[in-house]
């Protein structure tokens, strides 16, 4: 070991820059992306910001303590050269371990049985119904605020089935849950004429507009090219499949931890997918209609409006994740807007068309008692979306409607 030394100015200039550096470097952990937290859980994203917030000055530290103890003849620069090999072995023994767990869990052959080549995610099938199945058999279709259930007591869907049987006497009133998470109007159509139109449903029941209304955010991380009527730009959930960064990028890419840059709000007042989502409906009941199929058209019940407060702003996920992208995101009051421009849409639709409205948006109060985010719902709201989806069948003679004329000269489910 080389005799002790003192700092030379040279090394004091070493340090000055290093520390500056380091400043700047520690300090970009207080700057996270706002919106990581809706991404990746509020729990997580505080704990990542912490661990780094502690974690790197004690490596910088640990960094500079090291270049002065081998500047001063404390510790041999060979020592200082074998323990920063010894750190980056380490982590390359470490990388495979990380790569193989990642690879396993974002493994695309084990993955791709969830997914479906049009319809992005493989949609559900009605339940087991064989040729002359008897009784009344009613689709639900819509996106995850369909899909979605409690496990008490099976969402709204579930409840409406069972209040139906119970105020009917009837026990062979079958409410279908075909809603699927992501589903916009278009994979509704697709799904509903490839997979469902043979089983010749006695009443259909659908309900879409966050969805489509999520297409009209052509900035976000999901689209990639302006808005297109087929909704082919925008890729949704088969973005993890297609756009797999790896170990490694998803680690430092997908997490914006360091010094996110704030991003431009939009204000917007023009929807042009509301043209595709009025005629998809209208396709829908088209096809529908030609089987003697009515259908039933739902508006779509939010928590999103022109102002929210902190506490709503915090279980946001809609558009706090799918309506942003790195340099633009929507204002609550644009989302808002586009809910109720959809909705009056739907409104209109089935006023044009004659059919049945359950006009759910206008019953379900938009306060944290009902939604847990944007659009899904608490147990206390499937409780009152049944007993109004339920009562508004019932009063407006749409069930008594089909079994007068349909339980009793059913012809055959079966194609």
């Amino acid at each position: 070991m080389s005799p002790k030394q003192k700092i030379t100015v040279l090394d004091g200039v070493v340090i000055l820059l290093f520390l500056v550096a380091a400043t700047w470097f520690c300090a970009g952990f207080y700057f996270p992306d706002p919106y990581a937290s809706h991404r990746f859980g509020e729990q997580l994203i505080a704990l990542l910001v912490w661990a780094a917030r502690i974690i790197t000055p004690l490596v910088c530290g640990g960094i500079l303590l090291v270049f002065i103890m081998v500047r001063t003849g404390r510790m041999s620069s060979t020592h200082a050269a074998m323990m920063a090999g010894s750190i980056v072995v380490t982590l390359l023994l470490l990388y495979p371990v990380g790569s193989f767990l990642y690879a396993r869990k974002n493994n695309v052959e084990q993955r791709t049985k969830y997914y479906h080549p049009f319809l992005q995610l493989t949609p559900p099938l009605p339940k087991q119904m064989p040729a002359n199945t008897p009784g009344i058999h009613i689709f639900c279709l819509g996106g995850s605020t369909t899909e979605y259930a409690d496990k008490k007591a099976g969402g709204w869907v579930g409840r409406t089935e069972k209040l139906l049987r119970d105020r009917t006497g009837r026990k062979d009133v079958i409410v279908h849950n075909l809603g699927r998470q992501w589903f916009t109007s278009l994979h509704t159509l697709i799904n509903y004429e490839t997979n469902l139109r043979q089983h010749k449903p006695d009443l259909v029941i659908v309900m879409h507009a966050i969805n489509d209304l999520l297409q009209n955010a052509d900035h976000s991380y999901l689209s990639h090219g302006p808005f297109r009527e087929d909704y082919g730009h925008f890729y949704g959930p088969v973005t993890r499949l297609i756009l797999n960064k790896g170990f490694l990028g998803d680690v430092f890419g997908s997490i914006r931890l360091w010094y996110a840059k704030p991003r431009e709000t939009i204000e917007a007042h023009a929807f042009p997918g509301l043209v595709p989502f009025q005629r998809n409906l209208s396709t829908l009941m088209d096809l529908a209609q030609k089987d003697g199929t009515p259908v039933v058209l739902m508006t779509q019940p939010t928590l999103l409006k022109d102002t929210m407060s902190q506490e709503e702003q915090k279980v946001l996920h809609m558009v706090a994740v799918e309506a942003y992208g790195p340099a633009k995101k929507w204002s609550y009051a644009t989302a808002s807007r586009g809910m109720k421009v959809y909705n009056d849409c739907t409104r209109n639709l089935a006023k044009n068309r004659g059919a049945v409205l359950i006009d759910l948006a206008q019953v379900v109060p938009q306060t944290l008692d009902y939604f847990w985010d944007d659009v899904h719902y608490t147990e206390k709201a499937y409780a009152a979306i049944s007993e109004f989806v339920a009562g508004e069948l019932l009063r407006q003679k749409t069930l008594d409607h089909l079994i007068k004329t349909r339980s009793a000269d059913k012809p055959n489910r079966a194609p």
